[in-house]
C-alpha cells in the first residue's frame, strides 16, 4: 500500500485531485496505525483469548443482527428489507458488524480524521475508482451479504439522512477479522500537529458537526465548535 504524508489542507487537495477519480472512496481514522479490520472483527483476540474460535464470533455477529432486526422497529416505523440494509443500519448505529465506513467526500473523510485532536497521527485512506465492484439497491436481491467471495462496496439507499450527508459508503467483507488489503489503496497519513488547522478550514468549505449529522446532536456540536472550540485570537 502507498503511503503519502500531507502537511497542509492544500497539499491534501492538492494529493487527492492528482490521484483519485470521481467513483474513489475515502475513510478517515484518528490512527494512522489502525488497520482496516471491521468492527466485529476487532473482537476475535477478546474472544479466544476466552477459549473462543472465530466460527463462534461469526455465530454470534448472526445473532445479534437477528436481535437488532426484531427490536429496532420502535425507533425506525419499519424493519430492514434484506440483509443488505440491515448492515447498513445496524453498522451505522453502533452494532459490531463486517462493514467498515467509507465515503465518496474526501473532506468528510479529512474531518473523521481529525476531529478529534491526540498526540497522535490521523490518516485518510483513499480506494480508487474501479478497484471493487459496487453494490447497489437494485442489485441487493441478487446475492446476500453473507454469502460474498469477495469485498464489495455497498450503496446503502436511503437508510438514514446521516448516511446522506456523509455520501456514506459500505465497504462488506467476507471474513472481518481479517485487515482489508488492495493494491490501490492508498494512506494519506495527517501529522497531529497540523489537525487543528485543517477542522478550522474544513468548517470554512462548510464540513461540520451540523451538516454531517442533521440532528439536534450535529447542532449542538456544531454550536460548541463556532462558540467555544475555534476561539478567534484578540
Amino acid at each position: 500500500m502507498d503511503e503519502k504524508t500531507v502537511n497542509s489542507f492544500s497539499e491534501y487537495h492538492e494529493f487527492v485531485e492528482s490521484h483519485f477519480q470521481r467513483d474513489s472512496l475515502y475513510r478517515g481514522v484518528r490512527d494512522a496505525n489502525f488497520e482496516l479490520v471491521p468492527s466485529v472483527g476487532r473482537y476475535l483476540n477478546a474472544f479466544e483469548e476466552q477459549g473462543f474460535n472465530k466460527a463462534e464470533l461469526l455465530k454470534r455477529e448472526r445473532e445479534a443482527l437477528n436481535a437488532f432486526r426484531n427490536e429496532c422497529f420502535p425507533f425506525t416505523g419499519q424493519s430492514p428489507k434484506n440483509n443488505w440494509t440491515l448492515l447498513a443500519l445496524a453498522q451505522h448505529h453502533g452494532l459490531p458488524t463486517r462493514c467498515l465506513d467509507w465515503t465518496m467526500n474526501p473532506l468528510v473523510a479529512l474531518f473523521f480524521a481529525v476531529e478529534e485532536n491526540s498526540d497522535r497521527d490521523s490518516a485518510v485512506y483513499g480506494l480508487k475508482s474501479g478497484t471493487i465492484e459496487y453494490i447497489y439497491g437494485e442489485h441487493e436481491d441478487q446475492i446476500d451479504p453473507f454469502d460474498l467471495e469477495d469485498v464489495v462496496a455497498y450503496y446503502p439507499a436511503s437508510v438514514t439522512p446521516r448516511i446522506y450527508s456523509q455520501s456514506g459508503f459500505f465497504t462488506v467483507h467476507p471474513d472481518p477479522t481479517l485487515p482489508y488489503t488492495n493494491s490501490n489503496l492508498v494512506k494519506i497519513v495527517i501529522p497531529t500537529n497540523i489537525k487543528t488547522t485543517l477542522l478550522t478550514s474544513l468548517l470554512k468549505y462548510g464540513i461540520h458537526y451540523k451538516m454531517l449529522f442533521p440532528d439536534l446532536d450535529g447542532l449542538s456540536k456544531w454550536i460548541k465548535t463556532v462558540k467555544f472550540d475555534n476561539l478567534p485570537t484578540k
